[in-house]
């Protein structure tokens, strides 16, 4: 079993995904890059996991209940499910536009 996060680490976790460094991480949150750096790998060994994106996908869901705004990247990103029923409707919109068909007068019509 993996122990919960302190939000620091969660912090931590969503800066350095939403950024992609330590260095602009510690910028974002405004800490030392070591602080960012203690977070990140403190996060890691709560996981149990060897690397930072491993220990971000076993924590992604309490990650993005903190930050909402990065909720949606990293259900796409990690929830498997979910990125092939987004893919599924992507494809299906765009076979309806490409049904769609442009008369003379600018009136749209379904294609036969």
């Amino acid at each position: 079993m993996t122990h919960p996060l302190t939000p620091g680490q969660l912090d931590a976790l969503a800066a350095w995904w939403n950024t992609g460094s330590v260095r602009l991480a510690a910028e974002q949150m405004g800490l030392s890059a070591q602080t960012v750096k203690n977070h990140l790998a403190a996060a890691r060994q709560r996981s149990r996991k060897p690397t930072t994106l491993l220990a971000l996908k076993a924590n992604w869901r309490a990650v993005g209940e903190r930050h909402r705004d990065l909720n949606h990247r990293l259900r796409y990103h990690f929830d498997a499910d979910y990125a092939e029923r987004h893919r599924r409707y992507s494809r299906e919109a765009m076979r309806r536009q490409r049904a769609t068909v442009h008369n003379t007068k600018g009136d749209r019509f379904e294609a036969a």
